[in-house]
Formats: structure tokens, C-alpha cells, sequence
């Protein structure tokens, strides 16, 4: 700061969060300045107003000396005047004949008079006066001719003395009239001094503070303006705006230290802004990458995403993350080659990449996440999915430049690699489980077929048999195709319950729809009034569960159909405080004899075996107000898994 030596620290406490009008509060802690006398305000605006006190202090002095030395002037001229009247009596005393006493004592009472005059104004006077030698003539005029005549006038008192003595007298009066003109001289020559030097002063005195306005303008007052300019501009966020007054003084060290306060406030603020710009843009890649994850996510949450979706998921990719065309490539059981799922890659880059690389290249490269190796002449990035820690598939991307891929967008690949390494697995899980599904209910189609045809195609079969040895015995035949005929009925009768069981289905509608309509068909075939109790939760059976309990529940009403006689059927599904369920059936019917009867031998084993299916037990009684219960009690299975 050249020859400008200031010590001082200043802090910035900012008003407004980062990215609006900045406000701040500058406090300056301390400004010590180092400045020359020649060069301070202080010591000149000192001085102007130090040289106005002492013009004024002189004009006082001035004033008061003269003035002072004037005191008595006025009297020393009425006493002059007095002389001339005194001159004047002494003649009349002389022409009068007066006693030569009066005359004395009168002469006495004049050398007083003008011995106190001479010297009161010769002590006044300056050695340049002429009042000395005056007064020296007056007194030597006095001593020589008035003082004799007068004291001898009585001796000698004629015409021709009074003549000489009139004479004498208008002369010396003359010589007092001349002192009297000096006194008054004297006294306009100091004044008109003192006035010249009033003006003097004043023209002195003026020409300062005019002197000193000027410098307050200039070195105060526009200073001062400058900066309150300056700060005002920097208070619009204008940090271009600089002082101008940078002299050394104090206010142009104030200046070059506002100047230097502002450079650092710019800086500070071009360092918010850089910062503000870069959390910025990193909440914006943190949205984006969230909205993509979201999307991304949605996609692939889809119970059955078709190639088209993962077609849309991979554009998707490149337009937020700024890639080139990519593919999603999948092996099965970690065998090769791969599968590509679906590219974006051109046929050409696909030859480049699984013709030159191959699939375990490009799957050892996307072990390294920062690796990104080239295919032909194309850098690429490889993105692994994994799946428990093993890789299961790979995301190839080319890069638009050489630039390494930033952290963020590999964090964004790597889950959604992950996200659709889970919903692969998951859609692999729900087709094992459709698989698995098929397979239970060909077991129960095969399971059904044997409790029910198949048990009755053998019990003709052994009507058969008893007909074809018996053939010569014609009462045996008929009674042998009677039973033949009750036969094929009622496996025809069981083949149309079971095409329709096999029809059952529970759909979106629940549970409690699927036992409604059940109700209903039996109500309406069998003439029946049905009453429905359902307390179970919504979600607390699994669909297999719901199938085994609708079938126990058609199976005892095809029951109460064949054999009950009723009229009135109540079913109730409750669960208890320890989750287990129970499901009743019962009628106001005739009751139930042996319940292991071969007329309700094959429901009650159809019955019990789909108990057993859900590790349940079933009992059949008879009611003590008449009629039978069903009764299935058992803890599903998700009741279990909470426990």
C-alpha cells in the first residue's frame, strides 16, 4: 500500500442464506494508523482552526493595547482645554488688580495642573511623539514669561504690561492649542491603526476558513460522499465499485482499506457463488440420480417387465447420466455366452465388444468398478449385477469422452444393476413358485381322481367280475346291473362335483366373495338356507389354504346334500387369541350315524386328507339340538411365521 502502513482485521457475517442478495455487516475491530504530521487531517484541520484562535487572540490583544493605551486621552484633552480657561482666569486676575496671593495660589494651582498633564501624556506617548518637545516650549514659555509677569504684576501694572501680558498669554495658549492637536492626532492614529489591523485580521481570519471549507470539501466531505457511494453500490452486490480517495490521510487510509475490506468480500463472494453453484449442481445430480433410481425401480417392480421396460430403463440411463448406448447382458449359472437382454448398441460395437472381448472379459472388467477398458476404439464402462455377492450380468456403457466416469454416476449404476439383479431373481422365484403351484395341483387333480373315480371305476370293476362269474345265475345279474347302474351314476354325478371343484377359483375378490357364491350354489341346487359367518382377516390365509378350506367346506356341503335331510346350514370361520381357526359346518339334519359308514367313508377320508394338507384336524359329530357339525381347526401358516 506504498507508504501506508495499517494494521487491521475485519469479519463478515453474512445475512441471507448462500444464492440470494447478500446483506453483511462489516465490523472493523481496529484500525491503527501510522501518518505523517504533513500528511494527517487532524493536524490540518488543527492548524486552520489554531491559526483562526490566534488571529483572533491577536485581534484581542491588539484591541486591548491600544484601546488601553488610549485610556485617559479624552481627559488629558479636557485637562488641555482646562489650561487654555485657567490661562485665560489668570489674565483676568492680572487685568482685575487681584491680590498678588489670589494671583499665586491661581499660578500655583496651573504649574499643578500642567506639571500632571506633562506627565501623564509624555509617559503615553511614543519616543517617535513630538508631545515632549511641545510640552518642553510650553513649560519653558511658562517658566520665562506668563509666571514672572504674572507674579510682578502688581508692581508694575500698566497698560503696556497688560497689553504684553494678554499677549503672552494668547501665544501660550496657542503652543496649548498645539498640544491638544498632537493628543488628538495620536488618538486617531492609534485608532485608524487598530481599525487597519481589524481588517487585517478579519481579511486573515476569513481567508482561513474559507481555506478550510475548501479542504473540508475536498479532503472530507467528497471522501466521505465516495464512500458512502462505494459502500452503497457493494451493498447492491456492485464489488467493482472502489474509492477513489486513496491519499494518506486518515480518510484515504479509511479508503484503501474499505478498497481492500471489498476486494476480500468479492472474493468471498465469488467463493459462495462457486460454492453454491457446486451444491447446486450436485442436488440437482442427487435429484436426478433419485428420480432415476425411482424410475428405475418402478420399472423393474413390475410383477412380469417385459424387454420393452428394460428397453425404456437403459434409455433412461443414458439420457440422465449422460452415456452412450449400453446393453444388459445376463448369464444363467454363471454359463457363457451371455444373454443380452436388450442393447442400444449398434451391430457394429456389439462384433467390436463380443467378438474381440467376449463375455468373461467383459465380466472380469466389471470387477473393477474404475476399469474401463476399451472396445475397438471406444472407451467403455462396465457396470456389474450382482446378485448375493456373485455377478450374475453386466452393464457395458460406451463414454462420450476419455473422461473418467464421476463417483456419483457409478453409485447410481452399481444400484441399479443391484435393483435389477433383485427383481431378476424375483421374477425367477415367482416362476419357480408357478412351477411349483402347477405341480401341487396335478398332485391334486391325481389325488382327487383316485378318492373319487377312480375308487369308483374299482368298486365296478368288482361288479364285474361278480357278474361275469356269476352269468348263469340271472337274479344275481340283475341285482349285480342294478349296482352296476348305481354305480356309473354316482362316478358320473362325482366326476361332474369334481370337474366343477376343479373349477373353484379365489380371485382378487377374496375369500369371503368365493365362500359367498359357494353358499349360494349349494342354497340354490340343494334347496337349502344358508347362513355365512366369515370373521377372518383379509390377509390372514394363504390362497393354498383358502382352496383346501372352500373344498372341505363343498365337500361337507355335498354331504349334507346326500344324507342330512336339512333344511338350514350355518357355517362360521373364527379365529381364536392364538391364532388358530375354526371353520363349522352344521346342519339341523338327522344327524349321523357310523361315521366310517361306507356311504360317508370316501368325503369324511376326502375331508381329513386335505386336513392333513394343512396340518389341521377335522372332526364330524352330532349335534345335541340335532343335526352334525364339521369341525377343521388349524394355525395357518402365517400365523406361524409370526410366532
Amino acid at each position: 500500500m506504498g507508504q501506508i502502513r495499517s494494521k487491521w482485521w475485519y469479519s463478515l457475517i453474512p445475512s441471507t442464506p448462500p444464492g440470494e442478495t447478500i446483506q453483511g455487516r462489516f465490523m472493523v475491530f481496529s484500525v491503527i494508523p501510522n501518518i505523517s504530521i504533513k500528511d494527517s487531517l487532524l493536524v490540518r484541520l488543527g492548524l486552520a482552526m489554531g491559526t483562526i484562535a490566534f488571529l483572533s487572540f491577536i485581534s484581542m490583544v491588539l484591541s486591548t493595547s491600544i484601546a488601553d493605551n488610549s485610556l485617559g486621552k479624552a481627559n488629558a484633552i479636557n485637562s488641555a482645554g482646562s489650561l487654555r480657561m485657567m490661562s485665560y482666569r489668570l489674565l483676568s486676575y492680572a487685568e482685575s488688580g487681584a491680590s498678588t496671593t489670589t494671583i499665586s495660589q491661581a499660578t500655583t494651582d496651573f504649574q499643578l495642573r500642567l506639571d500632571a498633564l506633562e506627565s501623564f501624556v509624555i509617559s503615553r506617548s511614543a519616543d517617535y511623539s513630538e508631545l515632549p518637545a511641545k510640552f518642553a516650549e510650553v513649560r519653558k514659555f511658562w517658566g520665562e514669561y506668563i509666571s514672572p509677569s504674572l507674579l510682578s504684576i502688581n508692581e508694575k501694572r500698566n497698560a503696556a504690561t497688560l497689553k504684553a501680558l494678554n499677549e503672552e498669554i494668547s501665544t501660550f495658549v496657542l503652543q496649548i492649542n498645539g498640544i491638544v492637536s498632537l493628543i488628538e492626532e495620536d488618538l486617531e492614529q492609534k485608532i485608524a491603526l487598530l481599525k487597519s489591523l481589524q481588517i487585517a485580521l478579519l481579511v486573515m481570519t476569513v481567508s482561513v476558513c474559507v481555506i478550510t471549507m475548501w479542504m473540508m470539501k475536498n479532503q472530507v466531505v467528497k471522501p466521505l460522499r465516495d464512500l458512502l457511494s462505494v459502500a452503497s453500490r457493494v451493498r447492491d452486490n456492485d464489488f467493482s465499485a472502489k474509492a477513489s480517495h486513496t491519499d494518506q490521510d486518515e480518510l484515504g487510509q479509511l479508503g484503501e482499506t474499505f478498497n481492500m475490506m471489498v476486494s476480500e468480500i468479492s472474493e468471498t463472494y465469488e467463493n459462495q457463488k462457486r460454492l453454491i453453484a457446486e451444491r447446486t449442481k450436485e442436488l440437482t445430480e442427487t435429484n436426478r440420480s433419485l428420480e432415476l433410481m425411482y424410475r428405475s425401480a418402478l420399472r423393474l417392480s413390475e410383477s412380469n417387465f417385459t424387454p420393452g421396460s428394460l428397453k425404456e430403463l437403459l434409455n433412461d440411463i443414458e439420457q440422465e447420466l449422460d452415456l452412450g448406448s449400453g446393453t444388459i447382458c445376463i448369464n444363467e449359472n454363471g454359463a457363457y455366452p451371455a444373454h443380452r437382454l436388450t442393447t442400444n448398441l449398434l451391430k457394429s460395437d456389439i462384433e467390436k465388444l463380443c467378438g474381440e472381448r467376449g463375455c468373461e472379459d467383459c465380466f472380469k472388467s466389471s470387477l473393477a468398478q474404475s476399469d474401463t477398458p476399451n472396445a475397438g476404439d471406444q472407451p467403455m464402462v462396465f457396470v456389474p449385477i450382482k446378485d448375493r455377492g456373485s455377478i450374475t450380468g453386466v452393464l457395458p456403457f460406451r463414454l462420450k469422452s476419455d473422461a473418467a466416469v464421476p463417483a456419483w454416476k457409478m453409485r447410481v449404476l452399481e444400484a441399479i444393476g443391484s435393483n435389477l439383479s433383485m427383481a431378476l431373481s424375483k421374477m425367477q422365484h415367482q416362476e419357480e413358485l408357478h412351477r411349483i403351484a402347477v405341480l401341487e395341483e396335478r398332485s391334486t387333480i391325481a389325488r382327487e381322481l383316485h378318492d373319487s373315480i377312480a375308487q369308483s371305476l374299482s368298486y365296478l370293476r368288482i361288479q364285474v367280475a361278480r357278474l361275469e362269474k356269476n352269468h348263469l345265475a340271472p337274479f344275481d345279474q340283475h341285482e349285480i346291473v342294478s349296482e352296476l347302474k348305481a354305480g356309473l351314476a354316482s362316478a358320473y354325478k362325482e366326476l361332474r362335483e369334481l370337474i366343477s371343484a376343479f373349477r373353484l377359483k379365489i380371485d382378487e375378490r377374496g375369500f369371503q366373495t368365493a365362500l359367498s357364491e359357494t353358499s349360494e350354489e349349494f342354497s340354490r341346487r340343494c334347496n337349502l338356507r344358508i347362513d355365512c359367518k366369515n370373521d377372518l382377516p383379509p390377509t390372514l390365509l394363504s390362497a393354498n389354504e383358502e382352496i383346501h378350506v372352500l373344498r372341505i367346506i363343498r365337500e361337507a356341503l355335498a354331504n349334507i346334500e346326500k344324507h342330512a335331510q336339512a333344511s338350514e346350514v350355518f357355517i362360521s370361520a373364527t379365529v381364536s387369541e392364538n391364532h388358530v381357526v375354526a371353520i363349522r359346518i352344521s346342519d339341523n339334519g338327522i344327524g349321523i350315524g357310523d361315521a366310517r359308514s361306507p356311504e360317508n367313508h370316501y368325503g369324511l377320508i376326502i375331508m381329513e386328507d386335505r386336513a392333513q394338507s394343512l396340518d389341521g384336524v377335522i372332526t364330524v359329530r352330532n349335534r345335541e339340538q340335532g343335526g352334525t357339525e364339521v369341525l377343521l381347526t388349524f394355525l395357518p401358516e402365517k400365523s406361524d411365521t409370526e410366532r
